[in-house]
């Protein structure tokens, strides 16, 4: 299975730089037709770009899942695999991933791919604070309420 995803990461980087190479070329020799194309790809290559993101952000949280935050009030924590990231890294996509649930983590996701927006940390963040905002605001307004 690991091998098989190597396999198609390695097809897909491969593909793209060849597909650079040949976008290059036609730059090269006809800027207009060149531009024709892009407008005719630019769709495909956002839906890429999007549906790679989904992957990164996966990766990042199935490495915080395998990686908790320590507490320096316990004495070990217990990780399911080696470190793979820089404690800096980690800790960040920590700041990300553990502030959302996989329910709503999978609506951003459908969104992003409705959208063709890709999924970023910053942009998963953004969501957290409106969230948050959000709830803030409710709170205060019913406060206000009960407070009369």
């Amino acid at each position: 299975m690991i091998d098989n995803l190597q396999t198609q990461l390695a097809n897909a980087t491969n593909a793209l730089s060849e597909s650079k190479i040949d976008w290059e070329d036609l730059i090269r020799r006809d800027q207009a037709k060149a531009i024709q194309s892009t407008i005719k790809l630019y769709s495909r290559i956002l839906e890429v770009h999007v549906l790679a993101s989904h992957l990164m952000m996966d990766t990042e949280r199935l490495i915080v899942k395998a990686n908790p935050q320590k507490r320096w009030w316990r004495k070990e924590v217990v990780t399911s695999g080696p470190q793979i990231v820089s404690n800096r890294e980690l800790k960040q996509m920590h700041r990300v991933h553990n502030q959302i649930s996989d329910k709503v983590y999978e609506k951003l996701k459908k969104r992003s791919l409705e959208k063709q927006i890709p999924l970023t940390r910053d942009s998963i963040l953004q969501v957290v604070r409106q969230s948050a905002a959000v709830i803030g605001a409710g709170a205060a307004a019913t406060g206000a309420v009960v407070g009369r």
